[in-house]
């Protein structure tokens, strides 16, 4: 039986078309192989990036820390319009706040907090802040943040009471630990205070502001008296400091206590008596802004430059120096407020006199001329900023956008996740293509 099959297989092996296999097959699927894994690969490459550029691309709306332990100012400063975005709270234990300012929300006017570390918007409920007197918020509520933006200071107008004074003052607050201090301001029918400023240490405080004649619920009325004080550290009253009813002044006050008064002819400094006396030529316009930072006095004047555009000067005095150094940057045709003080360098906020915008530029008003820092919203009143968390290498920095702030522009993301898709699905296309492809 074996004998018999084995000669059967012979015949079968002898009389069986001959297979001719072209070499190179194996070859061939070996290419092949190679080529579905590499378009794999460049498939998975393809999700890999997708993902990431969406990672990028997507807004990261997050409250992310903002720089270090003790923070940074931020690049944007977004205006809250609404208490349904950020509410009102009345704990003030906020911590280091990097940036305040004044908002109207409604009839209602409220300072806003910008958290240091984290970028957190905060509306503060101040005590008798938003009172003003009886009246509508209509006029100027300064708020001034201390350099180290631990404490925030602000004017206070009570509640009318008859013919009596109405109580006037400031309050400051630690917003740390939300205790408040407050300082009365007194003369004729209130003082309406319209500037503060703390010292570089953040211990003393000067202020100014219009003495009424006339303040019911209804009406202020104001004559030319002014004035203005100096509040030591942790003091409850104010000492009055010497000031002119004729002529506009601004004021400062240094790590000592001493303070800078500077007007249209000179300049003065002040600690109980008149330290120093300076003249200041005229033709270099009205002061500002005024800044004591230790041995050098750095005063910002608005001047003259033709076709009514206001110039913007900067004067240093430093030691006992009577001739001052004048800084002339290219800082006209805009307006401009002084925001902070950067040692002797002024922060400011300016806006072109001309043309519509929805935000207006923070700058460094530098010797060579204004270098833009970061944006502030319309809509954003008084800002004050915590000059201690910034340096002139690094002033502000990038921070993500609160989540209630409306997110405009083209819709780049989707159109990199639709190029992604497009470009995902072509790869798998081409690989089950070749897949199925008949063997010749």
């Amino acid at each position: 039986m074996t004998g018999r099959l084995r000669e059967e297989l012979s015949r079968i092996g002898d009389t069986a078309p001959v297979a001719h296999v072209d070499p190179d097959t194996w070859g061939r699927a070996r290419r092949a192989r190679t080529r579905d894994r590499v378009l794999v690969g460049a498939a998975a490459v393809a999700v890999l990036a997708l993902v990431g550029g969406l990672a990028g691309l997507l807004p990261d709306r997050s409250s992310t820390p903002v720089a270090g332990a003790q923070g940074a100012v931020p690049d944007h400063i977004y205006a809250v319009t609404s208490t349904e975005d950020v509410p009102v709270t009345s704990d003030l234990a906020v911590g280091r706040t990097a940036a305040a300012y004044v908002t109207t929300i409604g009839a209602t006017a409220r300072v806003v907090t910008i958290g240091a570390a984290d970028g957190v918007y905060h509306v503060l409920d101040l005590p008798r802040f938003a009172e003003r007197g009886g009246l509508e918020y209509a006029a100027s509520a300064p708020v001034a943040l201390s350099p180290d933006g631990t404490q925030i200071a602000y004017s206070y107008s009570g509640q009318v009471r008859g013919h009596a004074p109405v109580p006037t003052g400031l309050t400051i607050v630690d917003l740390r630990s939300g205790a408040t201090r407050s300082v009365p301001v007194t003369g004729g029918q209130g003082v309406l205070v319209q500037t503060v400023a703390w010292s570089p240490n953040g211990r003393w405080l000067v202020w100014s502001g219009q003495v009424s004649t006339l303040w019911t619920d209804r009406e202020r009325r104001f004559g030319e008296e002014m004035a203005a004080g100096r509040i030591a550290p942790g003091a409850s009253t104010s000492e009055p400091v010497p000031v002119s009813n004729r002529t506009s002044q601004a004021f400062g006050i240094g790590s000592s206590g001493q303070v800078a008064i500077t007007s249209a002819s000179k300049l003065v400094v002040w600690d109980g008596t008149v330290v120093e006396q300076i003249s200041v030529p005229r033709r270099w316009g009205l002061p500002v802004d005024i800044a004591h930072a230790g041995d050098v006095l750095a005063d910002v004047r608005a001047g003259p430059a033709g076709q009514g555009r206001p110039a913007f000067h900067v004067l240093r005095w430093s030691g006992n120096g009577k001739s001052p150094r004048l800084a002339t940057p290219d800082a006209d045709g805009l307006t401009m407020a002084v925001r902070g003080w950067l040692g002797d360098t002024p922060v400011v906020e300016t806006q072109p006199l001309r043309g519509a915008w929805t935000t207006t530029a923070l700058e460094l008003l530098t010797d060579s001329g204004l270098r833009e820092v970061g944006r502030v919203d319309s809509g954003v009143q008084d800002l004050t900023v915590a000059t201690d968390l910034m340096t002139a290498s690094q002033p502000t920095v990038a921070v993500p956008a609160p989540d209630w702030v409306p997110q405009d522009g083209p819709p780049w993301w989707w159109i990199g996740l639709g190029a992604g898709l497009v470009m995902l699905l072509g790869l798998v296309a081409l690989v089950t293509a070749r897949r199925r492809r008949p063997t010749r």
